[in-house]
């Protein structure tokens, strides 16, 4: 893996979605990595911190890893059609990898918030049924071996690929050694998911046969609701649900080859999951947070994302910050007026506006920035595009 060069030419002619709509899609989300790979094949799919610097992977790079995560799974760890697979990890490119490869060996994913408590943790597996999980760290596998005993139907805990290295040093510890879910259990010993095969990979054409079994109506992944009353409940999707709220929703934002969308929202959400699938059946460039909130304004101005997948909070962020310099204030008042200086005939002032509201996004080149569904004040959205 190596790091890219930075690709911010957008091509002068790209397909917009009210152009024209996907000519074709895969048939199911297990054949998603092929299908990607096959039509995009050397161009950047994904951007990541390695260090100091960026690092990336292209779409055929990608398909190669899930490649190799599937035919782990369904191998020595006998993961079948329709098992539960559940992931526990932060919004990083190991959740991606791990993710595809769970469809593309036609088991369910099942996401898990990696803030959530032990006793939700608990819950999700057991309600689920998952046989295998996949923890970000090693202290996320510690917590889910002090909870290994009342989960009958959990087989296998591993570690996604450079955990072991990232976590703290007592993590490790936090279990015992013998544990079935602590870190010896395939976690140190080669389950690096971007790096090292599984143990004991299946024949590759057993993976392709797996995803090509697959059908539309079949269950695709678990997700568990946070704002119910009494434990979260499991919302059953299938390949085809997704896939009509991929298809559904193509209007709402544009994007091809040459496009950055910046995520930082948590993969175990299902809106981030969306964003993830929508940037990468498009052939743009999905880029991942460093993993500290409170690098993100900066990050964006090295990346210069086009789409920034959002919540309010961000972008108050960016106006609070904005407002410590006076030059800043300024320009996002006049951009945040209501637009009657058009109609009034005032272009000076309009063209002002839409000047100091390209200075004010964050990296200078997003075109959309689509948040969830909470007030904004009329500042913040200066900031987010609006």
């Amino acid at each position: 893996m190596s790091a890219r060069p930075e690709q911010h030419a957008r091509p002068e002619q790209s397909a917009r979605p009210e152009e024209s709509a996907w000519p074709e899609q895969p048939a199911t989300l297990a054949e998603f990595a092929e299908w990607i790979a096959d039509r995009f094949g050397d161009l950047p799919a994904l951007r990541f911190r390695r260090g100091d610097g960026w690092a990336g992977l292209t779409y055929g790079e990608l398909r190669d890893t899930v490649r190799a995560v599937g035919r782990g799974l369904i191998g020595e760890l006998g993961v079948r059609a329709g098992d539960r697979v559940a992931i526990l990890g932060e919004t990083r490119p190991e959740w991606t990898y791990a993710h595809l490869a769970v469809l593309a060996a036609g088991a369910v994913a099942v996401p898990v918030y990696p803030t959530a408590g032990e006793e939700e943790v608990a819950w999700v597996l057991g309600d689920s049924g998952a046989g295998v999980i996949l923890c970000e760290d090693a202290a996320q596998a510690a917590r889910i071996a002090r909870i290994r005993g009342r989960l009958p139907a959990l087989r296998h805990v591993l570690l996604m690929s450079g955990a072991a290295d990232a976590a703290p040093a007592d993590a490790a510890d936090a279990a015992p050694a013998d544990a079935p879910g602590a870190a010896p259990d395939h976690a140190s010993g080669g389950a690096a998911l971007d790096m090292s095969p599984l143990p004991g990979p299946a024949p590759l054409a057993d993976l392709l046969a797996r995803g090509a079994a697959v059908k539309a109506g079949d269950l695709a992944s678990i997700v568990y609701t946070s704002g119910t009353t009494g434990p979260p409940k499991g919302c059953r999707l299938t390949h085809g649900n997704i896939d009509a709220v991929c298809a559904g929703t193509l209007g709402l934002t544009d994007g091809g080859p040459g496009d950055l969308t910046y995520l930082y929202l948590p993969l175990a959400h299902l809106l981030a999951q969306l964003v993830q699938f929508k940037a990468l059946l498009r052939g743009g460039t999905l880029c991942y947070f460093g993993g500290r909130t409170e690098n993100i304004l900066a990050e964006l101005a090295e990346v210069r994302p086009t789409h920034l997948p959002s919540v309010p909070r961000l972008f108050e962020r960016s106006t609070r910050a904005s407002w410590r310099r006076p030059s800043r204030r300024r320009a996002v008042a006049t951009a945040s007026r209501p637009p009657y200086g058009w109609a009034c005939g005032s272009r000076r002032r309009a063209s002002a506006a839409r000047r100091s509201r390209r200075r004010r996004r964050p990296g200078g080149r997003r075109r959309t920035a689509p948040s969830s569904p909470a007030s904004v004040r009329p500042s913040a959205a200066v900031c987010a595009g609006r």
